[in-house]
């Protein structure tokens, strides 16, 4: 059980306190296609993504995310697919059918400022071509294994097809984010998990309001 995961119930009643207070749950291709044509407006939008394809977000997340009827992103390690715990190939085709996005966290999870640029390449390109075997949909999204990342690697995501990718780093986004480093905000166990998730999406967008206005300074 690691830190970054939480319980069923403790889902739901994250994914209830946004339902609540009127947030709008979409996926990384609709809040790209939103911040092109300039249309986030005042709307509070959400994407709610998982890490790694374990077999738990079909089976126990999924009816979850239904209920609120938000979609959601699954970033899965294409080598780890069929093992135990995580998705099988069939069930990675299911999420995908119910709505969910899928999107690629490479073929063998290392962390990729450490790889050459023709290992990365290759764990983009083998990922990217299986997922979209077993959906039957264009995969369009990375997020980078244990957040590692550096900026030669936003080139090589462009050449192999990728739209955008996401960081281990608390923000929010915003018109002008680098689309191949997107902000996410964390999520821990908590002892009270709406408060806990309440505090942890305050400081992201403090962070994230910080950061774009020293980008603001600097530019």
């Amino acid at each position: 059980h690691s830190v970054y995961s939480v319980s069923e119930k403790v889902f739901d009643e994250q994914l209830k306190y946004l339902h609540q207070n009127g947030y709008k749950a979409i996926t990384l291709e609709k809040m790209q296609e939103l911040m092109d044509n300039r249309k986030l407006g005042e709307e509070k939008y959400i994407v709610i993504t998982f890490d790694d394809g374990y077999e738990n977000n079909l089976t126990k997340a999924l009816p979850i995310l239904q209920k609120y009827n938000y979609p959601a992103t699954v970033f899965v390690v294409t080598g780890s697919v069929g093992a135990t715990n995580y998705l099988s190939p069939k069930q990675v085709g299911e999420l995908s059918k119910a709505g969910i996005e899928i999107g690629s966290h490479t073929d063998r999870h290392l962390p990729l400022a450490t790889l050459s640029a023709e290992e990365v390449e290759k764990e983009l390109v083998i990922s990217k071509q299986y997922l979209e075997y077993l959906t039957l949909k264009t995969v369009k999204y990375l997020a980078y294994p244990n957040g590692s990342y550096n900026d030669k690697i936003g080139k090589i995501l462009e050449k192999t097809g990728y739209t955008g990718a996401v960081t281990g780093l608390d923000g929010v986004n915003v018109y002008n984010s680098p689309q191949y480093y997107y902000y996410r905000v964390n999520m821990f166990k908590y002892e009270d998990p709406v408060r806990g998730f309440q505090s942890r999406l305050f400081r992201a967008q403090l962070k994230g309001w910080y950061r774009n206005l020293t980008l603001a300074k600097n530019s």
